[in-house]
């Protein structure tokens, strides 16, 4: 049986009709999409079930809720169903990251450019070939923070 460190990693950024996907293989993008569905929740986690690696590990980002946000509580949750619909349909255990652990604060346009900067040539253009790609550079993101290319809010980090 292939060790964990050595499956493909495929990242998810969760979305009720659309979801970022990613996946990374040797620590390399090799795949990137939008996932979307006329049918909430079942739809998204279904195109992931049968775009992702048989074998993989998975990582998604975990909704969480802030104070004040109180009204956004059963948005979450449905954010969570996704997830665990995925887990369902893929036979897989996700591990979830919420999003102040990996991206922290920083604002969404400057997070997205660090990423763009981060990846290899051929790995941009994959991203750069979607028609929208901005739940899928979140997705992007997860995947090179898990992989220490990035540091938290993308930064570049020095091995």
């Amino acid at each position: 049986m292939a060790r964990a460190a050595n499956l493909p990693l495929v990242c998810i950024d969760p979305g009720k009709w659309r979801c970022g996907f990613a996946v990374f293989n040797a620590g390399v993008l090799v795949d990137v999409a939008e996932l979307s569905s006329t049918t909430a929740i079942v739809g998204p986690a279904l195109a992931v079930a049968m775009r992702a690696p048989w074998h993989a590990r998975y990582l998604a980002e975990e909704p969480q809720t802030y104070e004040g946000h109180r009204d956004r509580d059963e948005d979450l949750e449905t954010l969570r169903d996704m997830l665990r619909e995925v887990e369902r349909l893929s036979c897989a255990r996700i591990r979830r990251i919420r999003p102040w652990g990996w991206k922290g604060n920083v604002p969404k346009a400057v997070h997205h450019a660090r990423l763009i900067e981060a990846l290899a040539a051929s790995e941009r253009a994959l991203v750069e070939a979607l028609p929208r790609n901005r739940d899928a550079l979140d997705a992007v993101g997860l995947g090179l923070w898990h992989l220490g290319r990035t540091g938290r809010g993308a930064r570049t980090t020095r091995r």
